[in-house]
């Protein structure tokens, strides 16, 4: 998506929130001081998501400069809206809930520089899970669609789930979803009125053995723990398939986009995969000199 939305908006009227300054904001943000390259968040301190962070950074921002602004792009909550001079509009991405948690761990388990790092090696992902350090793993995305920053780990409850789904209908001009990203995107292109919306894929998931994806035991967990974003996905799920029913030259587009994918895909990774994984080879090698939980 980053790569799409580069091409429809010049960096002069871009806000990217991925890794945003937030040491400025105060000690609770020193947690995680750098862009994550694969579409993970950090936490800050106490377990709260740094995401939460942005809305107090945005509303930092001079006058002036939000202005200017017309794409915020990067790992948000709801609510950034009240901070920006002129009216605005959401869009976003819903993961599977239980595969998003699965990754959330294991992203976490990756990272020597993450707070959580040395917690998750110690503790499976069921253990891990109870101990409710990690409030973005429990109805994460319905707590980010509320724009909820005060609820405790095992606290969400069907009002927020009500929220959320209030600020899709009036305030997302479209929540897609992952599993389905380019009939997502393409709706998106209408919805916007985007041009070239060729891509590579990016910040893919690689896959962990240790995580015990198989166990009935385990998954039964995830899923009572993430009843709410379940439930959302499920909702916002029905609401994607019946916008793509309404749209009859959808199957034509879908197969266009991805036969001009094909063609892109060569100057795609030269352009985009390689300069970023020699990015993230330098953060990493950059990395190796800190302690697990710095």
């Amino acid at each position: 998506m980053h790569q799409v939305l580069k091409r429809q908006f010049p960096p002069s009227h871009t806000l990217w929130l991925h890794g945003f300054p937030h040491t400025a904001l105060g000690g609770a943000a020193q947690a995680a001081d750098e862009a994550r390259p694969d579409g993970q968040e950090a936490a800050a301190s106490e377990g709260r998501p740094i995401r939460e962070l942005s809305l107090d950074y945005v509303a930092s921002l001079p006058r002036e400069e939000l202005a200017r602004v017309r794409l915020i792009e990067g790992h948000t909550i709801f609510g950034v809206h009240r901070c920006l001079p002129r009216p605005s509009v959401y869009a976003t991405l819903l993961r599977e809930p239980v595969s998003r948690v699965m990754s959330g761990y294991a992203y976490i388990r990756r990272r020597p520089h993450h707070p959580l790092h040395s917690l998750s090696h110690r503790l499976a992902l069921d253990e891990f899970l109870r101990t409710g350090v990690a409030v973005q793993l429990d109805n994460g995305q319905t707590r980010a669609i509320a724009g909820d920053t005060t609820t405790p780990f095992g606290g969400c409850d069907r009002e927020l789930l009500d929220m959320a789904k209030g600020n899709i209908e009036q305030h997302f001009a479209l929540v897609g979803l992952t599993e389905r990203f380019d009939e997502s995107l393409l709706l998106m292109r209408r919805a916007f009125g985007w041009r070239n919306v060729c891509y590579v894929p990016a910040n893919v998931s690689r896959r962990s053995r240790s995580m015990g994806t198989n166990d009935v035991r385990t998954r039964g967990l995830l899923e009572e723990l993430n009843q709410f974003d379940i439930e959302l996905y499920e909702w916002n799920r029905e609401r994607v398939q019946a916008a793509i029913d309404a749209e009859p030259r959808l199957d034509h587009e879908l197969r266009r986009l991805r036969r001009a994918n094909t063609l892109y895909r060569p100057w795609g990774h030269l352009t985009h995969t390689f300069p970023r994984m020699a990015l993230v080879a330098l953060r990493t090698s950059g990395a190796r000199g800190r302690t697990p939980d710095s």
